[in-house]
């Protein structure tokens, strides 16, 4: 097995290696016959993410959480919906702003509110999801374009959701309209996200071949 220097410490990596080749010889093994046992040794060992050298390149507070976190088995095989979960609480809170300032300041119908705060959501969320939550890798302009229009085309589904479900609850079962908001996105949550993994990993699109 290869030893990944994008995940591990290439420090740590060097340290145990001079350690493992300096140790007294053990039955007068070579130089060599050491260096092979000492790769065996450290491939064996379970490297933390918290030790890596991603971590030394990013080590501020939203990384280091991240990081602690994918050192659990449980969340490292979540990541890519800590991600979004992340991306999403940006959105939120963005989001949220702009819906308070557009319904409850200038006085516009909370559901145009609601379009135009989606709507514009849509452009900082593309290039999040795109490079930090799938890590999706598009090879021309064309191929970006054609991401785009279809992620464009997924979150108009998202906000039909998202208008209907504030409609029902406002109109209907009258619930304020912010209560109303974050009940359409958790419902939206569930309901996009494996769609949207399927557009940015599924190889039956030509930006992930």
């Amino acid at each position: 097995m290869l030893i990944n220097f994008k995940n591990i410490s290439y420090y740590i990596y060097l340290q145990k290696m001079v350690k493992k080749i300096n140790m007294p010889a053990k039955k007068n093994k070579t130089i060599k016959e050491k260096t092979v046992d000492a790769l065996n040794d450290i491939q064996n060992i379970k490297y933390k993410f918290s030790g890596s050298l991603l971590y030394f390149k990013k080590n501020n507070l939203p990384h280091k959480i991240y990081y602690w976190l994918i050192d659990h088995p449980f969340f490292y095989k979540q990541k890519s919906r800590l991600k979004y979960v992340a991306v999403s609480l940006v959105g939120v809170i963005v989001n949220t702003i702009m819906l308070v300032v557009l319904t409850s300041i200038l006085k516009i119908n909370y559901l145009f509110s609601a379009t135009l705060t989606e709507v514009t959501s849509i452009i900082y969320t593309f290039f999040l999801n795109k490079k930090y939550t799938f890590n999706s890798h598009t090879k021309n302009f064309k191929q970006n374009i054609g991401l785009f229009v279809s992620y464009f085309c997924v979150c108009l589904l998202a906000l039909g959701i998202i208008l209907l479900t504030m409609y029902i609850f406002v109109e209907k079962v009258g619930i304020f309209y912010l209560f109303a908001w974050v009940l359409a996105g958790v419902i939206n949550f569930f309901t996009i996200y494996p769609l949207q993994t399927f557009l940015f990993k599924s190889k039956i699109f030509p930006w992930n071949k």
